[in-house]
Formats: structure tokens, C-alpha cells, sequence
């Protein structure tokens, strides 16, 4: 996990074994945030299908989860901004 004034990143990645990972957003302020979540595509594996992606957008807060599932050799990456009101 990295932190600027404007961004949370959080990073996940695993080994040649598939799987799936719930990670609780605790570490967040008392804010809503808009995430930007990049993971492996469907499909996706390290040996035959390295470059399939899928990206979604959602709003959290702190008493969320996010449930990801990560390919054999895979990863995703989040980006956390805080929503502002206009």
C-alpha cells in the first residue's frame, strides 16, 4: 500500500496458485472513496493468457470489503480517491 494527499494504491499479487482474497478496507478514513479496481481478466494465466485485464469502479468506505480473484500469477491494483462534493 502506498498514500498521497490525493490517492491510495494497494497492490495484490500471488504465485503460480490462483486465488481468491478478501481484503477489508479498515485502513480507510471516515470518508467514501471511489475505487478503481484493475485485476486479471478472465481467463488469464501467467503461462497462456498474460495480457487480459478487466476493470471496474465502485464506491467504498471503511466497513466494505473487496473480494478479488487473483490468476495463477496474477495481481490487481487498486486506486483508492476520496469522494469530493461539488
Amino acid at each position: 500500500m502506498r498514500q498521497t494527499d490525493e490517492a491510495i494504491l494497494v497492490g495484490a499479487a500471488t504465485n503460480e496458485s490462483g486465488r481468491i482474497i478478501d481484503i477489508p478496507l479498515d485502513f480507510l478514513d471516515d470518508l467514501q472513496y471511489d475505487v478503481l479496481i484493475i485485476e486479471d481478466g478472465d481467463g488469464a494465466h501467467y503461462l497462456t493468457n498474460r495480457e487480459t485485464l478487466k476493470e471496474s469502479r465502485r464506491k467504498v468506505s471503511k466497513q466494505d470489503s473487496i473480494k478479488l480473484t487473483l490468476a495463477p500469477g496474477g495481481g490487481a491494483c487498486l486506486i483508492f480517491k476520496p469522494v469530493t462534493s461539488k
